[in-house]
């Protein structure tokens, strides 16, 4: 009985509120189907309540929901729009490159036909190449400082095939710089490039002590043709512990002949010396100094004996005024024959009154016709004074 009441009262209710949805009705009905009893009216009417504010929540869920998507809607309209416009600057620029392209290979022609790039003129001219024009070059091929190793060692490379004969002193100093700032990591890149004078300068400040094995190395390659660089290189970074190396190396290189002096390997080196001399043609003073000074005096004058035989026989060697320097040095150091031979030789040097001073500072009279004709008189009789300086007479009685 009491349910049937519960019934028609929930029918009463369905009644008066139109605006109940099907799924509510449904909820109460499931609901009311598991009640082991009949619930008051108020209960029902509460719950009735909660459903109807649910579905409202989700009725303004759903509005906000379609004003977002009509928003989405708009923005997607507009980017069509954008598009669109897009599309047509796009064509426009196509065009635009087209047209570009053209000019560029039109004027690309005209180059080809009215000009001769930069690399074209160093590459087929070896001397006498035009400040600017190598100015222009040089711009061209030194690397950024973040440039990748191949860029840095094409540097090097093309730098490498230029002249040595670079007149403006600027641009030499600006490849010295640059070379100089590829760092010491690429100084055996530069090793072949060192007969140029813009390398050694950048050697100079890379080398270290490190590098010396890779010097000695090419120093004794005979083949290498530009190993008075490399000796000026190796010959600063030597000491005590290379006097086994710079002899090895001496034969082939005399330009390592101030290291001689530097390591005080004089006496080790005089055979090498008087075979330079003697054989090689070589009349450096440096050269006799350091025979000179270690021989004894008939150790020297046997030397010089041998050296004048060489001396007289070489006619080229001997022409007037050839190796006045030689001649001048071994006078002073009291070898009659220069002497006499520069006497003979020195009309040749006309007026000029430093070389002439030189050589009347060497014997008693006041002209150079004097002296000739002394000399001539005296050859056999002459004999230098060391304490005066100057040739006089055996056994000339006492004034």
């Amino acid at each position: 009985m009491r349910r049937n009441e519960c019934i028609l009262a929930f029918r009463k209710q369905e009644k008066g509120d139109l605006v109940m949805r099907t799924p509510i009705i449904c909820a109460a009905f499931v609901s009311l189907s598991v009640l082991t009893g009949c619930v008051s009216v108020s209960e029902y009417t509460s719950q009735a309540e909660f459903y109807r504010n649910e579905l409202s929540a989700k009725d303004k869920q759903q509005a906000e929901l379609a004003a977002k998507l009509a928003v989405c809607q708009a923005e997607l309209q507009a980017a069509k729009v954008e598009l669109a416009k897009l599309s047509v600057r796009l064509e426009e620029t196509e065009k635009k490159s087209v047209i570009l392209k053209k000019e560029q290979a039109e004027l690309q022609e005209k180059i080809e036909q009215e000009y001769i790039p930069v690399t074209e003129i160093i590459e087929n001219t070896e001397y006498n190449i035009p400040s600017p024009v190598l100015a222009r070059y040089i711009k061209q091929v030194t690397p950024s400082p973040n440039a990748s190793p191949a860029e840095k060692r094409k540097f090097i490379h093309a730098v490498g095939q230029l002249n040595d004969g670079i007149n403006s002193n600027y641009l030499r100093q600006k490849i010295s710089a640059s070379l100089i700032a590829l760092g010491h990591d690429y100084f055996n890149e530069m090793l072949p490039y060192m007969d140029k004078s813009f390398f050694q300068q950048a050697a100079a400040v890379l080398a270290t002590p490190a590098d010396k094995s890779a010097l000695k190395a090419m120093l004794m390659n005979p083949n290498r043709n530009n190993r008075y660089g490399l000796v000026n290189i190796y010959a600063s970074l030597v000491d005590e512990s290379d006097k086994a190396d710079v002899l090895k190396m001496l034969p082939q290189n005399q330009n390592l002949f101030s290291c001689v002096t530097k390591l005080g390997i004089e006496k080790e080196a005089m055979p090498y010396v008087k075979q330079w001399i003697l054989e090689g043609g070589n009349t450096s003073t440096q050269y006799f100094e350091i025979v000179l000074k270690n021989s004894s005096e008939k150790e020297a004058k046997e030397f010089l004996d041998k050296f004048w035989q060489y001396y007289l026989m070489n006619t080229a060697r001997n022409h007037w005024g050839h190796n006045m320097e030689l001649l001048q040095y071994l006078a002073q150091k009291g070898f009659t024959p220069a002497f006499v031979r520069m006497v003979e030789t020195a009309p040749a040097f006309g007026n000029d009154p430093y070389r002439t001073g030189r050589i009347l500072a060497l014997g008693p009279t006041g002209t150079i016709a004097d002296l000739m004709e002394w000399v001539r008189k005296n050859k056999d009789s002459l004999v230098f004074d060391k304490e005066k300086n100057q040739y006089t007479l055996k056994n000339q009685p006492a004034k």
